[in-house]
């Protein structure tokens, strides 16, 4: 096994351990009556969508940072007069 293919199997191992741990533990809150699972439900689909805000937002920064700095290498004008 080469080491890309041991990473990817440490990786996939990894998740599913991840996998199996949270999902038991949501079932230990619904089942103790801690959380519904509606509420479960809810409260997951906000994080994901909050979560996928901030990742869009931050890719959108890097993006227009990594535009303008490429502008302003190519730019060979004087300062103020673009």
């Amino acid at each position: 096994m080469n080491l890309q293919e041991n990473i990817i199997q440490n990786l996939n191992t990894r998740l599913v351990t991840q996998s199996i741990i949270i999902d038991t533990l949501c079932q230990v809150l619904i089942k103790s009556e801690i959380i519904s699972e509606e509420e479960l439900v809810k409260n997951i689909n906000s994080n994901i969508s909050r979560i996928e805000s901030q990742i869009s937002e931050q890719l959108s920064k890097e993006v227009d940072s990594e535009f303008f700095s490429k502008f302003l290498k190519n730019y060979k004008g004087t300062v103020g007069e673009a």
